[in-house]
C-alpha cells in the first residue's frame, strides 16, 4: 500500500468533487516554450498560471493547436530549479492554453511536487 501524500495533490484530498486529476498550483513566471511546425522550430516566450503534476496552464501569445506537442523549459521560483518537459496541448480559452506533461521522469515529478509543498492553491 502507497504511503498517504504529505500534502494534497487530488481535490478528493480535501473533500473537492473536481474533474481534475490533480490540484494545480499557483505559479506567475516566465517559460520558454519550443515548438515545430510547416515553418520550422519556434521558441516562445510564455507565462505561467497554474502548474500540477499533470500539466500546467500558460499564457501564450501564438496559437497553439489542441493536440500539437511542444517542449516547456521553465525555472520554478525559490528552487530555481529548471525543467524542460514535452508536453500536449489538451484545451484552450482565448490565450490560455491547459497543457499535459507527457512522459514525465520521475525527478522530475519530484522537484514539482516539492514545489506544490510551499506553492498556493490556485483558484482556477
Amino acid at each position: 500500500m502507497a504511503d498517504k501524500p504529505e500534502f494534497p495533490t487530488s481535490p478528493d484530498q480535501l473533500g473537492m468533487t473536481r474533474s481534475r486529476r490533480f490540484l494545480r498550483y499557483e505559479i506567475d513566471v516566465r517559460a520558454t516554450v519550443t515548438i515545430s511546425d510547416d515553418d520550422g522550430v519556434k521558441k516562445l516566450s510564455v507565462r505561467t498560471i497554474d502548474i500540477a503534476e499533470g500539466g500546467m496552464a500558460l499564457v501564450c501569445p501564438v496559437d497553439l493547436p489542441t493536440n500539437s506537442s511542444l517542449q516547456i523549459e521553465v525555472k520554478l521560483p525559490e528552487t530555481g530549479d529548471v525543467l524542460k518537459i514535452r508536453g500536449l496541448v489538451r484545451n484552450r480559452s482565448g490565450f490560455r492554453f491547459g497543457i499535459e506533461f507527457l512522459r514525465i521522469r520521475d525527478d522530475q515529478q519530484r522537484i514539482i511536487r516539492q514545489y506544490c509543498r510551499h506553492a498556493k492553491l490556485s483558484g482556477s
